[in-house]
Formats: structure tokens, sequence, C-alpha cells
């Protein structure tokens, strides 16, 4: 098989030997000592991974094909190879993670396994399949605010390549604008859905006292209240529905853009505090789980909240 023999680590600095363990970047082609990569911890080219970056190997006399024997661990995980390393290489049939652009093995382009390419922002092409839905395109091995794009899908669950090609947009551009058309239409039951648990009591209180008039004119038109309605003023009761109303339509546009930017600080911080207690792999990707995901049932005991108060509202009216 060819090697790297000669080529630079660029890590070390120092030039590959014959009998050396190399591991080579998925995603860019870069060669690293085996030992300099779990230093690190990720490629020495990753910051050049969102231009297309692309190593080019150094030409040496005689040398040929770079390539290099398939390492014993995951670059991604650190773990059972055969978990992660699916995917045959067209050109020396050694296992690869999914979603790679060149082999581990050999480091030449896995370009046949990607018919079905879809380009998104900075992440590259990816076969269309269930790695696009699960990461959304960004590669796996890959990180955003520092956590590892395959840990992330664990946390986030239902949906995670939606979040996931966000969450990296935003990564990449710096910026927090990212439109949710969830978070702009029923940002009470999306908070509630994705367990963003502050948020969703501040949605709720404020969506609640935004509808006051609402309800007011309710109770009125079914001759309760009396007391209340007359201590109002009428002029005062319309401006408060006309800047509810107007506030109400702020609030939605608001959400809606910046949604998936407090989506992503809650997902952030949960798998933060999770990581500082050290725990064993397996436990970690367990809390993952149970702190992140959906919580249906937050949604359910709101919808049976929001249907006993109208029954109690009916009945108050006939009364």
């Amino acid at each position: 098989m060819a090697s790297f023999v000669g080529q630079e680590c660029p890590v070390c600095h120092q030039k590959f030997g014959d009998s050396e363990q190399i591991v080579v970047c998925p995603e860019c082609g870069t060669p690293h000592h085996r030992a300099c990569y779990f230093k690190e911890g990720r490629c020495a080219n990753e910051a050049r991974h969102a231009d297309g970056y692309v190593w080019e190997p150094e030409k040496l006399p005689g040398q040929e094909q770079p390539g290099a024997q398939a390492p014993q661990d995951s670059p991604a995980t650190g773990g059972d190879p055969s978990q992660n390393y699916q995917i045959p290489c067209p050109h020396c049939g050694a296992a690869n993670p999914q979603g790679a652009s060149f082999c581990i093995s050999c480091g030449k382009p896995m370009s046949s396994q990607q018919e079905s390419a879809f380009q998104g922002v900075g992440f590259g092409g990816f076969q269309f399949d269930q790695q696009a839905i699960r990461y959304g395109g960004v590669s796996p091995t890959d990180t955003i605010d520092g956590i590892p794009v395959a840990d992330m899908a664990e946390f986030i669950g239902p949906s995670s390549g939606y979040y996931l090609q966000a969450f990296k947009r935003m990564d990449i551009s710096g910026k927090k604008l990212s439109f949710s058309w969830s978070g702009f239409f029923i940002s009470p039951l999306y908070t509630l859905f994705r367990k963003i648990w502050p948020l969703a009591v501040l949605c709720l209180l404020f969506t609640t006292v935004m509808n006051l008039p609402t309800l007011i004119s309710l109770f009125e038109s079914g001759g309760n209240l009396d007391t209340m309605m007359n201590m109002l003023n009428s002029d005062r009761f319309l401006t408060f529905s006309y800047i509810s109303t107007l506030l109400m339509m702020v609030y939605r546009v608001v959400f809606g853009l910046f949604s998936n930017y407090f989506y992503r600080r809650s997902v952030v911080s949960k798998m933060r505090k999770i990581q500082e207690k050290g725990l064993p792999r397996e436990e970690t990707l367990a809390l993952y789980r149970k702190k992140g995901g959906v919580s249906r049932a937050a949604i359910l005991i709101l919808l049976g909240i929001y249907l006993a108060a109208s029954f109690l509202m009916v009945l108050a009216l006939d009364i």
C-alpha cells in the first residue's frame, strides 16, 4: 500500500516514517501522526474546512500516491471503529466514517460514495441519506461551539439535521439570526417541546398577559366582571388592547429570528454541564439523551391546562 513517507505532520512538523501510524482527516485529507491527532483532538486544518480546503501532498522524487494504514481507533470518538466506520473506500476497500470526503486509509477521495450530493454553506458535499437527515450536511467529526457534532446530534434528538445545519451556519458567520417558523407561530409550545424551560415560562407569561384584552372582552360579553369593567376607562382599555397587539407582533418577529439561537445556547450550556461531570462515555451519552431530546409530555400538559381553562371560562360565562 502507498504511504505518506516523507510528508510533514502539520502538528509536530516532523516527516512521516515508514512504520508510523497515521490518521487522515476524513474531511480535508490532511495526514497526522496518530499521537499528534489525539493530542490536538481535531484536524490541524479544521479552521480551513469551511473554505473547502483540501490537503495536497508535497511532491517528492519517486513518491507514490500518498496513503497510510488505517488507525485502530476512530478519530471522532476514540471508540470501536466498527460502530462508526461503515463506508468502504472505492479504491482500497478500507472502512470509513459516513460523510468522509477522503479515505482514512489510502487518503484518496471518496467521491464515488457521494453521487447524490448537496452543497451546504461551508459544509461540503454529503450523501442524501440517513447521514444527511441526522447531521444536516455537517460532518459528524466537526465541532460547534467546541462540542463534537456527533454528540450534539445525540443531545438534540428529533430534527437534529435541521438544527445542526442552522447552528453551524451561525457558528461560521458569527451571527445570531436564524429564522424559525415554529418560534414565530408557537413560541410557548416550541420552547416547551425543546426543553428550554426558563424561556418557556417567560413565553407563557408574556403571551398570557398580552392576551388579557381578549379574555376581558369575553367575560364582558357574558355579563361578568361588571365591577372590573366599570373600573376600566374604555379609552385606556382600547389603548392597552392596541399596545398588546403591537407587542405581540414584535414578539413574534423577534422570537422567530432568534429562537434557534436561544435553543443553541440552551443545548451548549446543558451539554457543557454534563461534560464537566467527567463521566464515562456511555453514561455521558445517556445523560445527553435524558436532558436533551424533546418533551411531548410538556405539550400535552399545557394543552390540558388550556382545555380546562377554556371549560371553566365557558361555565363562568353561563352563570
